[in-house]
């Protein structure tokens, strides 16, 4: 362990890490709890339950990780797919293209994440456009 300017690093020959960082790591991996339950329940059709879920993986990751960590966007995303299924079209929209906008800002046009989040913006708006709710 190294101290320099206030900062713990941890070394080793392979691993270097912040103090921030490792704190980062232990938040980012509280969420993951929320992140399999969501899909668990979303799988069992316990849509209301996934979202409430969703919700507090995406609050929780926006918090911890950022609202531009590719992450987040993962939640914002999994949330509009339960939005949609559950009928809530407009909503499920409206997140998919925040999603696909910061997709495109942070990772690129041709990432697969962007090219998922332009699949997903589709089928709502298709969705919409077949008058299935809103």
């Amino acid at each position: 362990m190294q101290v320099a300017s206030g900062k713990t690093t941890k070394t080793s020959s392979k691993i270097s890490f912040t103090h921030y960082e490792l704190q980062a790591h232990r938040a980012e991996s509280a969420t993951e709890p929320f992140v399999l339950q969501s899909l668990t329940l979303y799988e069992l059709g316990e849509l209301q339950r996934a979202r409430t879920v969703e919700e507090q993986a995406l609050e929780g990751r926006r918090r911890v990780l950022g609202a531009d960590h590719p992450d987040t966007l993962t939640s914002m995303s999994d949330l509009a797919i339960t939005l949609r299924e559950m009928g809530e079209l407009q909503q499920a929209r409206a997140l998919e293209q925040q999603a696909l906008e910061v997709r495109r800002r942070v990772l690129g046009d041709d990432h697969p994440d962007t090219k998922q989040s332009e699949r997903n913006l589709a089928g709502v708006q298709e969705a919409l456009a077949e008058g299935d709710g809103g």
